[in-house]
């Protein structure tokens, strides 16, 4: 699988806008039709590269978000709604002077504050653009509960839209190049360490995940050593790779996880500075 490779946040907001239009022109199963007629997740094009990444499985839809509903088969092309879906993302992660973050994200700034960084050093992705609020019916949708090397396979529509989201999630990894990165998404963290492969090389077991990009391979790999953490390797940067579950809401970690989440975190950032 190649990875996409980008020049800027709005080459990546271009590249799901350009798979969108290409999507809703596919004969899509009914079960998956409905998510492309939603905005794909937009970026704010301010985002700077920050220390931690934080990373979702999707963003959330609310059903009386109308403005996050493809009004028509031009949308995708217009500016005006392109903006709009723009600052409604920066407004749902940072929030503006009337209207505060949403929860999911409220976490993010305190643990950069306990972690003695600037509250904002922080970004949050998704691995899948869809905007959907039941995850497990779009795992079920897209047949996500799956051995994680699946994802990237293709072979039909929906396995080929997957495959086009990881290869754009790895290139927007690439282009932030944080210094940690944290899964808080149950989901993908026990996709990742259901992996059953038990070959380790050099204390990482052999990578799930390889992606090729002319010469440069970028692969995901997990550690046996409990001293260290997973990461994701590319030749010439590596990337921490903590796995967690959500901060916030009904399912979020307990407090003494979460504290402990916040020391692995500070190893890993000291371990860079030093």
């Amino acid at each position: 699988m190649s990875m996409t490779k980008f020049s800027s946040i709005e080459d990546i907001n271009s590249t799901y806008r350009e798979k969108w239009k290409n999507y809703r022109t596919n004969s899509l199963a009914p079960e998956i039709k409905e998510y492309f007629d939603k905005w794909p997740i937009q970026y704010d094009t301010n985002i700077i590269k920050r220390d931690l990444l934080f990373v979702g499985l999707n963003p959330s839809y609310d059903d009386n978000k109308k403005p996050l509903q493809l009004s028509n088969a031009n949308s995708l092309d217009n500016q005006d709604e392109i903006r709009k879906a723009i600052k409604d993302e920066r407004t749902a992660q940072r929030g503006n002077e009337n209207k505060e973050r949403y929860s999911y994200y409220s976490l993010f700034p305190k643990i950069c504050k306990t972690l003695q960084l600037d509250i904002e050093d922080w970004n949050h992705i998704d691995l899948f653009p869809f905007r959907h609020r039941d995850q497990n019916q779009l795992v079920s949708d897209f047949q996500l509960d799956t051995n994680i090397s699946e994802w990237i396979k293709g072979g039909n529509t929906k396995k080929d839209i997957i495959k086009d989201c990881v290869s754009i999630f790895l290139g927007l990894v690439e282009y932030l190049k944080p210094k940690v990165i944290v899964v808080v998404n149950g989901f993908i963290s026990k996709k990742i360490m259901e992996n059953t492969g038990s070959y380790y090389v050099n204390g990482y077991r052999n990578p799930i995940i390889t992606t090729q990009t002319e010469n440069e391979d970028f692969s995901l790999y997990l550690s046996k050593n409990l001293n260290e953490c997973h990461r994701i390797l590319k030749i010439r940067n590596e990337y921490p790779l903590l796995l967690s579950s959500m901060l916030t809401g009904q399912r979020a970690l307990d407090l003494g996880s979460r504290e402990r989440l916040i020391w692995h975190i500070r190893q890993i950032l000291v371990s860079q500075y030093d």
